[in-house]
């Protein structure tokens, strides 16, 4: 779901990436003959579509063990059959599970043309994934860590709106 949405998709068609994403884009295209950006998105998605998840898990662990205090790192190292942003984000995905989200009596979730999806957390690590579906309903991604009651294991980060750190958020999830 995430890699479907249009800020995502606008990401390649207005190449739009930070100079180490960026230059490693370019290395993958060279390793694959790829001309334009563009297409990458495109034969990231096709691979996406094409590979059981099991075997795209297995190409995960191999960029993540590149540089394994730091996967992100790995971005300029890593030569596979996909860009490895894309197989980062996929594989971490993996560590969250599904919640729909009901409204509310009274309430509804804000549909936009604008936007798919948004996330609580910061560029390191998002607590929550939201897809709003409906006006009642919502799809979210929700971090392994609470369901194993381990999300504390978390460090305090900066906020970023104010030099003040800032807690995990806390999360109550009831059947």
């Amino acid at each position: 779901m995430k890699y479907r949405c249009e800020g995502r998709r606008g990401q390649y068609y207005n190449i739009q990436f930070d100079l180490t994403t960026l230059l490693s884009i370019k290395k993958h295209m060279d390793n694959k003959n790829i001309k334009k950006v563009q297409d990458v998105w495109f034969d990231n998605l096709k691979w996406l579509i094409e590979t059981p998840v099991d075997r795209i898990l297995e190409e995960f662990e191999k960029a993540v063990d590149f540089v394994p205090d730091n996967p992100f790192a790995s971005s300029l190292q890593y030569q596979g059959p996909i860009h490895v942003a894309e197989l980062l984000d996929f594989g971490y995905m993996t560590t969250y599970y599904v919640c729909i989200w009901q409204a509310e009596e009274g309430s509804e979730f804000i549909l936009t043309d604008n936007c798919f999806g948004t996330f609580e957390g910061d560029k390191g690590y998002s607590f929550h994934n939201f897809f709003v579906v409906s006006p009642r309903y919502a799809i979210v991604l929700v971090s392994r860590l609470y369901m194993m009651n381990k999300i504390d294991m978390l460090s305090l980060r900066k906020s970023s709106f104010s030099e003040k750190l800032h807690a995990n958020p806390e999360a109550v999830y009831a059947k």
